[in-house]
């Protein structure tokens, strides 16, 4: 019924009817806990994956963007980790892997040894077929390191925005034009980006990567939200919100750090 409902809500705001028809296609089997998001366009799922529970809220968007933010948030708070699940008569190893981004790439070189951290959690007997009861253990194991992961960007952040050749930015035309360039590996936005009152329009360019600002000579206005989001994704940024415009954002909505060598 949720996939119906949305299916109508979809035609309701705009989406042709195979389009929005289309979304049930990529809902899958309801997993306990868990979310779900697809994408889709011209009668086409682009996009279908399962987020952690609690990443994502009930809604239907149309647009001429995705609104991606809560997924590539989400995903990048949960990385690949392995479990081991360790008796005194035996061991079991279950390896979950990532989503395309996590926000361990971009601290890696920061992280003792190369298997990056390791969190102990204490408990009784388990099954040594799964580590499905270990739930919530793992899940508060996984916002801890994630936790410390995204105050290490933040630090970067704050600490590289000044300087003759600085390796953050901070504020809107400054990401856009970093974004432009393909310099841009973590994407930092405010949590109520979506309500910027600036006064500018934003629009996408010729390329993906591309997002104008009061420029509309060329491509299609988009929400700044979106046209942000969209143009990281495509260059394999690992996106971060933030709950307010304090620390490493400066009082801005956005803010980038930047990768290392020329833009291309």
């Amino acid at each position: 019924m949720a996939w119906a409902d949305a299916a109508r809500e979809a035609s309701r705001l705009g989406a042709g009817q195979r389009t929005a028809e289309t979304l049930a296609t990529g809902a899958g089997n309801a997993l306990a806990g868990s979310a779900r998001v697809v994408v889709a366009a011209h009668g086409e799922v682009l996009l279908a994956r399962w987020l952690p529970p609690g990443s994502a809220t009930a809604s239907v968007r149309v647009g001429p963007l995705p609104h991606l933010h809560e997924v590539a948030a989400a995903t990048a708070r949960r990385p690949a980790y392995v479990v081991l699940l360790a008796e005194r008569d035996g061991t079991a190893i279950v390896v979950h892997p990532a989503g395309d981004q996590h926000i361990l790439e971009a601290v890696s070189d920061h992280l003792p040894g190369s298997l990056g951290p390791v969190i102990t959690i204490a408990s009784g007997p388990v099954s040594g077929s799964g580590d499905d009861q270990l739930g919530p253990e793992i899940a508060a194991a996984l916002d801890e390191i994630t936790a410390e992961a995204t105050a290490a960007v933040g630090d970067l952040v704050a600490s590289s925005a000044a300087g003759p050749e600085p390796a953050a930015v901070r504020g809107i035309e400054s990401v856009a034009q970093q974004l432009a360039e393909q310099q841009v590996a973590v994407l930092l936005v405010a949590a109520d980006i979506a309500g910027d009152t600036t006064g500018s329009s934003y629009w996408n360019g010729s390329r993906p990567t591309e997002l104008l600002v009061d420029d509309s000579s060329i491509g299609t206005q988009v929400p700044l939200e979106d046209g942000l989001v969209w143009a990281a994704l495509h260059q394999d940024a690992v996106v971060l919100q933030l709950p307010d415009r304090t620390g490493p954002l400066g009082g801005q909505p956005a803010a980038a750090l930047l990768r290392r060598g020329a833009g291309s």
